[in-house]
């Protein structure tokens, strides 16, 4: 009977890496706490709002300059007291907006406004929650714009017409898609989402008929995370009310749950950000939270926010312009909580205080009557997409290496680019190699196989096969096998590293952190399907300053140093081989760790710009390194290897398909001219497909 190859047995590491995420957040919890307790005076809650608003516009990127909106009505709804007008603006140029402005009649002077950004609904400004939202406010004596975000709605970004449908499917997938290729350029997508609202906001103060002075914001969920970035951000928003969306970071965190691309940015929890800062960030202005008791937005951590955001306005002398309104229910725009809001304006940007707060009696239009495209796409009068901007950022990217003339030169070139590299995957020189633990042992054919565990850094624990060859005793190079499935994926009796080990080598074969058997198993929502669970923890390592392809790397260069200390093997001899996304981790390990003599990349991406460059791509986020375009390259990376032996078989492009030996040298062409002036040109060996 064959031995089995799993290490762990019946032990369960599939909550190790979320546990882990966990006790990293925990300090960086306890900071953003500690720093909110220290503002005591009115001059330091201003300081801390100017932080809190230079670092968000930093991380999510920056913000565009203001273009001609070039506004056009497109048609108009009369109903039994107010209009509805059909809109299209542009945000940035050519970035249609379809919108609908809710008006009145009768309007004898200047009225209040209110900007309502729509959640991840797939009818945006057509969800029946938020038509009537924007009906009752309209029949309280406001004006309401409603506007479609991007993904949803009239504004597909990927809309293929043959099937009526997204490519990616509708509003969160478009979101997570588009989210993470423009994270290679820097850009969080929350900068599209709050640039659509702050001109939504222009064109409010563009009509004749709007009190700019009284302009007030309300969404749910992902519209009350736009709620709470434009309230954070732009202030001629003098009252709004998140609902359904703010919760302690520390409380969401814990649940484990999924977030949108634009609701997560890098570093931000590092950086001390929570949703209570951004709230801060607003004062004195008027805000009122608004919950649902049985909100998978966990309600003690909104309890939390609303404690600390309510010291700071205290702190401002206007502790009664923060409120907080649960009401029974669960994650929706509820009657209760619109009601709330009608209230709450009309006291905080003077409205008819004379109309009741009740809801009066509302009826959504059918989805076809609110379009304002033709076809229900504005991608058909010729949109931008946000693939667009990607790509036309992308292309002036990386920044071009500089003309090298000397092997000293070279030199200091990779110095410098291997120390920004480890800063971007935050991946410090380690000390010398973690204890392993036996789980046992059995010979296999011409080579004995142990079964370790060690740990890469506390609390995350790599399962690995070390493969020995069963000969004279002797010092054996070392071979270090990551497979992006696993250290089981080539380990059957006919696989590459019996192979390897059988030719005379020592093959230690890991499971990185969330592969094989520490993979994370939960129940993943349908339209997050494509993330997978590693997804998730793609998202909540980046708030974190990390990355997961970065400590996957770390797991990589921390294995490497358990091989370099087995006393089979002959330190001055190492490699590494990586297979698919294992091959992304085993370039950069080398470019890292100059005692691999060897590197070997099967069937690996040739270069993230491919992922920038083309709109759709077969590479998962846990691939993806968040900026790594401002940065470099991979072919940049990989001339930090020279001079030692760098083998690319079999490189694949942005589709994972084969790449022509051409492509291969025209992207390789600096690195092969680093290896030049090293006089090793004969080390770099590119392998590619038959052109």
């Amino acid at each position: 009977m064959q031995e089995p190859l799993s290490v762990l047995g019946s032990r369960d590491l599939s909550s190790m890496v979320f546990e882990h995420l966990l006790s990293l957040a925990a300090p960086l919890f306890e900071k953003m706490r500690e720093r909110k307790k220290r503002l005591a005076t009115p001059d330091q809650v201003i300081a801390h709002q100017t932080y809190v608003r230079e670092t968000f516009i930093e991380l999510i990127g920056g913000l565009p300059e203001r273009t001609p909106l070039n506004p056009r009505r497109v048609g108009t709804l009369r109903r039994d007291g107010y209009s509805v007008e059909k809109l299209i603006f542009e945000s940035r140029p050519l970035f249609y907006v379809a919108a609908n402005l809710y008006l009145p009649d009768g309007l004898r002077e200047p009225a209040p406004a209110v900007l309502v950004p729509c959640g991840h609904a797939r009818e945006a400004k057509a969800y029946p929650e938020y038509q009537r939202l924007a009906q009752g406010l309209v029949k309280q004596g406001f004006i309401a714009l409603v506007y479609d975000p991007l993904g949803q709605g009239e504004r597909s970004q990927y809309w293929d017409y043959a099937k009526g449908d997204s490519r990616i499917g509708i509003c969160c997938p478009e979101h997570e898609f588009a989210g993470t290729q423009s994270s290679l350029v820097g850009i969080n997508l929350a900068s599209y989402l709050i640039w659509d609202g702050m001109r939504a906001l222009d064109y409010l103060c563009s009509r004749d008929e709007v009190d700019v002075t009284r302009l007030g914001c309300t969404g749910c969920s992902g519209g009350g995370t736009q709620t709470t970035y434009l309230f954070a951000l732009d202030e001629r928003i003098r009252a709004a009310m998140p609902v359904c969306y703010v919760t302690s970071r520390e409380a969401w965190l814990a649940t484990g749950m999924i977030a949108d691309a634009e609701q997560v940015q890098d570093h931000a929890i590092e950086r001390g950000l929570d949703l209570s800062d951004l709230l801060i960030a607003g004062a004195p202005r008027a805000v009122r939270i608004g919950a649902a008791s049985r909100d998978f937005f966990p309600i003690e951590g909104t309890r939390r926010v609303f404690e600390e955001t309510k010291r700071a306005y205290a702190l401002l002398g206007v502790e009664e312009a923060a409120d907080l309104f649960v009401a029974e229910g669960d994650h929706a725009y509820s009657q209760p909580l619109r009601e709330a809001a009608y209230q709450w304006f009309h006291t905080r940007l003077g409205g008819n205080s004379a109309l009741p707060s009740a809801e009066p009696p509302t009826s959504p239009e059918p989805i076809e009557e609110l379009w304002c495209a033709p076809d229900g796409q504005v991608n058909s009068l010729g949109s931008r997409t946000v693939f667009c901007f990607t790509r036309e950022r992308a292309l002036a990217l990386p920044p071009p290496p500089p003309t090298l003339e000397s092997r000293g030169e070279a030199e200091e070139w990779q110095t410098d680019l291997r120390g920004r590299i480890r800063e971007l995957l935050n991946c410090p020189t380690g000390p010398g190699a973690p204890p392993c633990d036996q789980h046992g042992a059995f010979f296999r054919g011409k080579c004995g196989i142990e079964r370790l565990t060690f740990a890469s850094e506390r609390g995350i624990t790599i399962p690995a096969l070390l493969f020995v060859p069963e000969k004279e005793e002797r010092k054996w190079p070392g071979i270090l096998y990551v497979h992006e499935a696993g250290k089981e994926a080539e380990a059957e009796p006919t696989g590459t590293i019996q192979m390897l080990a059988s030719e005379g080598n020592v093959v230690l074969a890991i499971d990185p952190r969330g592969i094989g058997e520490t993979h994370a198993i939960g129940n993943i929502p349908r339209d997050y399907s494509f993330m997978g669970t590693d997804g998730y923890h793609f998202y909540q390592y980046g708030m974190l300053g990390h990355s997961l392809l970065g400590r996957r790397v770390h797991d990589v260069l921390r294995s490497l140093a358990v091989l370099a200390e087995r006393p089979e093997v002959d330190p001055a001899r190492l490699s590494i081989v990586g297979q698919g996304s294992g091959g992304l981790w085993a370039l950069f390990a080398a470019a890292l760790d100059e005692r691999l003599a060897t590197a070997v990349c099967c069937q690996t991406l040739l270069a993230y710009r491919g992922l920038a460059l083309n709109e759709f791509h077969s590479w998962r986020p846990p691939d993806f390194i968040p900026g790594i375009l401002k940065l470099c390259d991979l072919p940049e990376v990989a001339a930090c290897i020279a001079p030692r032996r760098l083998v690319l078989a079999g490189p694949v492009d942005h589709m994972r398909r084969r790449v022509s030996q051409p492509e291969a040298e025209r992207a390789y062409a600096f690195p092969q001219r680093i290896y030049e002036l090293f006089e090793a040109d004969e080390n770099l060996v590119l392998s590619a497909a038959a052109p």
